[in-house]
């Protein structure tokens, strides 16, 4: 792994960025609501590639002409980003084993396409010392929320873009 402090906001533009053919495809607009001030030591190759499972996951369960948030805050020594959907959210009896490598829902849904599997970003968050949660409304949403602790540097870091968006 390559750990550099990094502003996972930067990071999050360039994974909605390479989303861009599917959100252009069933014209789901994301939503963006990206903070300045989410620095945090991660390797930028492997965070952009769980924000990328958790962007494909939401476009793939949101309706056509949907929606799709994808937020980053701030809160004390934690970073998170948040991605919600318009799917048809996650029954409880399946929400429970989501993370799970060898679990295989019914439904199939946030499981399975191009990216990343849940349980790989899962493992790759716990290589950084953060976590992944998901919560869901079933016939509303699904939230998937990422959290990483601060960077100690995060306070006046200059950060080169160009690096972070691997």
């Amino acid at each position: 792994m390559d750990i550099r402090a990094g502003d996972i906001s930067v990071v999050a533009g360039a994974a909605v960025c390479e989303m861009a053919a599917l959100t252009e495809e069933r014209n789901i607009r994301i939503e963006e609501q990206l903070t300045e001030t989410a620095v945090a030591p991660f390797d930028a190759a492997e965070i952009k590639e769980v924000i990328k499972t958790i962007l494909h996951n939401a476009l793939r369960f949101s309706p056509d002409n949907g929606g799709v948030q994808l937020q980053t805050t701030r809160a004390g020594e934690k970073i998170s980003l948040s991605v919600t959907d318009q799917g048809p959210g996650i029954a409880a009896d399946i929400i429970s084993d989501i993370f799970d490598e060898f679990h295989s829902p019914d439904i199939g849904h946030h499981s399975g396409g191009h990216c990343l599997s849940l349980a790989s970003a899962r493992h790759i968050l716990h290589a950084h010392k953060g976590t992944i949660s998901v919560s869901s409304t079933p016939g509303s949403n699904t939230t998937f929320t990422v959290q990483l602790p601060v960077a100690a540097s995060a306070a006046g870091a200059t950060l080169d873009s160009n690096k972070q968006a691997a």
